[in-house]
């Protein structure tokens, strides 16, 4: 579907029961029809598809080696900063203040505008998520996110966003801030995309590449039901500050290297959101705990999923201290 991205940066995205290679270091979800694909590179690999979609693995997926290679930097990055993985509450509850910059991109006419109201409500969709208050198995975290401004930019090429074509020059354009500043893309993504997002990098020559782009379908009260409740925005902040997918791995250690998101195998099973799910099976002593199907880094659609783990948290607290505090 999606032709490689120079920078040699590499997303995958689903078409039916396929995936093909994309992008940046970056997550994704896509929209088909009656089906959603959720696509990530650099971090996690596999797709989001609802009831009726497939999930089939594909050769140029991150590897495991590759996901080793992002720990073995996530640990000099945390040396560096005299910090350790294994170490956790170091910041406050809402005590980080996410500076956000909002793009909104129309056509050339002025239409398929987003609103201020909407941004808004997109805002306010993150805060409830990342403080804990969308279920009573949620947890609070130190991130809440701060509009800084929304800009409007009229080009109907970048309206009709494709990543092989305008990631690049569009974000060149419109990027504002540094690490710690959230960049927030709102346009009609190509091919029904809903969004994806970059994850955390050394790299300083990729500042303009950082962010999240959303489909604007996606935000609360978009077309794309039951992806149309904020939650694209969610999942793919979550990938920003370097979550991976809970069935990262499948029912291998160490999956998503978060320990207590139970296992989960990476099959169509990511997309249902059945509680009494058990993947990667039943037997005590190798993966008596349920897949976690209401997590935002599952693949269920935005009905279902509504919680972060403590260890998802602890990993997004130190991601930020290693790669993105005062960047």
């Amino acid at each position: 579907m999606r032709r490689t991205l120079s920078g040699g940066i590499a997303v995958l995205a689903m078409v039916g029961a396929g995936l093909t290679a994309w992008a940046p270091t970056a997550s994704a979800l896509e929209l088909r029809g009656a089906g959603a694909d959720c696509v990530s590179g650099a971090g996690a690999s596999s797709a989001k598809v609802a009831d009726g979609g497939s999930l089939a693995a594909d050769p140029n997926r991150l590897t495991s080696r590759q996901v080793e290679a992002r720990e073995v930097s996530l640990n000099k990055q945390l040396a560096k900063r005299g910090l350790n993985r294994s170490a956790t509450s170091k910041l406050a509850n809402g005590s980080v203040r996410v500076p956000v910059y909002v793009h909104v991109i129309r056509k050339n006419d002025g239409s398929g505008n987003t609103t201020n109201r909407e941004v808004d409500r997109q805002i306010t969709v993150l805060n409830r998520a990342f403080s804990g208050r969308t279920s009573s198995a949620s947890v609070d975290t130190p991130f809440r996110f701060r509009l800084k401004d929304v800009d409007r930019t009229n080009n109907t090429d970048y309206y009709n966003w494709s990543i092989s074509d305008d990631d690049r020059p569009a974000k060149r354009e419109l990027h504002r801030g540094g690490f710690r500043a959230l960049n927030l893309y709102v346009a009609s993504l190509e091919d029904g995309l809903l969004g994806y997002a970059t994850f955390p990098t050394t790299n300083n020559k990729l500042i303009k590449r950082d962010g999240v782009v959303l489909t604007k379908e996606s935000l609360p009260g978009g077309a794309f039901a039951p992806y149309n409740r904020g939650d694209t925005a969610t999942h793919e902040v979550g990938h920003w500050l370097n979550l991976y997918h809970t069935f990262q791995g499948g029912c291998s250690d160490p999956g998503d290297y978060v320990a207590d998101t139970p296992r989960q195998r990476a099959g169509n099973n990511v997309f249902v959101c059945d509680p009494t799910l058990n993947t990667c099976g039943n037997n005590v002593g190798e993966n008596a705990l349920r897949d976690p199907v209401h997590n935002f880094l599952n693949y269920t659609d935005d009905n279902c999923i509504d919680r972060f783990s403590r260890g998802q948290e602890d990993r997004m607290e130190i991601s930020y201290l290693a790669y993105r505090k005062g960047r």
